[in-house]
């Protein structure tokens, strides 16, 4: 789009480039698989529970070798299809946040919190990935709700969205069980008695449960969170900020 009469330098320093690309269909894909990862994550308590079960069986009762090592497979095919669905839930959401981040500085000049980099990159990148993923999603919510004017806004100008902060804590809490269940569990696997054998894969397996609602609740909320994010862009005309007067309006009810 060629520019308007009136481009001056933004407050931000943001440049006049860029345009607006639809992000519904990415969304569709990256909820979908989000969602998928739910069953996964049920499947794999499940295998959990039955390995523990497996374990007492032949602790207490002579059970069959056998049958041991079956729970054994079957709680390692679990725990890889879950991961696997994990990183290409993963990958789809990254897409659509990239795309979602690209569309809110077309249509807002504001300054967001991290460069797009970090889009990617903090996921990637130890402790920071414990808050700049959300700081990056929230900036994209706030840059995309009407609240925040075009041309030299703030995205502090927008009420928070609390779907934001319930996705990142479930999120947060859904990987931090998760890991205490395997820790758990590894740790029975390798104790030297039937009795500490037990106690780590039972403690590992209700863990493995408490790590599935929280993954069914983050599910949701990143669902939701998507579907807002989408909602907001696409109502919105396909305007860069750069073709937008100066003076603001009065902004009417938040958006969520």
């Amino acid at each position: 789009m060629s520019a308007s009469p009136y481009v001056p330098p933004s407050r931000s320093g943001a440049i006049p480039t860029g345009r607006f690309r639809q992000n519904h269909n990415l969304g569709i894909a990256a909820s979908v698989a989000v969602g998928v990862v739910v069953p996964a994550s049920a499947f794999t308590s499940y295998t959990d529970l039955h390995l523990a079960a497996a374990v007492r069986d032949y602790a207490y009762t002579g059970g069959d070798v056998a049958a041991l090592n079956d729970a054994d497979r079957l709680s390692r095919l679990g725990s890889l299809a879950n991961l696997v669905l994990f990183l290409v839930a993963g990958v789809l959401v990254i897409v659509w946040l990239w795309r979602a981040r690209a569309n809110a500085q077309f249509f807002c000049d504001a300054p967001h919190r991290h460069r797009r980099g970090w889009v990617i990159g903090g996921w990637m990148v130890p402790i920071i990935s414990l808050w700049f993923p959300v700081q990056v999603v929230d900036d994209v919510v706030r840059a995309s709700s009407p609240y925040v004017w075009p041309r030299d806004g703030s995205l502090q100008a927008a009420p928070p969205a609390k779907v934001v902060r319930r996705w990142w804590g479930t999120y947060l809490g859904m990987n931090f069980t998760s890991l205490f269940a395997t820790t758990q569990q590894s740790n029975g696997l390798a104790a030297p008695s039937a009795s500490a054998a037990l106690r780590g894969l039972d403690t590992g397996a209700s863990l493995s449960i408490v790590s599935t609602v929280l993954a069914v609740l983050s599910a949701i909320f990143m669902i939701q969170l998507i579907a807002l994010v989408d909602r907001l862009q696409s109502s919105r005309l396909p305007i860069p900020w750069w073709q937008t007067p100066l003076n603001p309006p009065v902004p009417g009810p938040a958006p969520w």
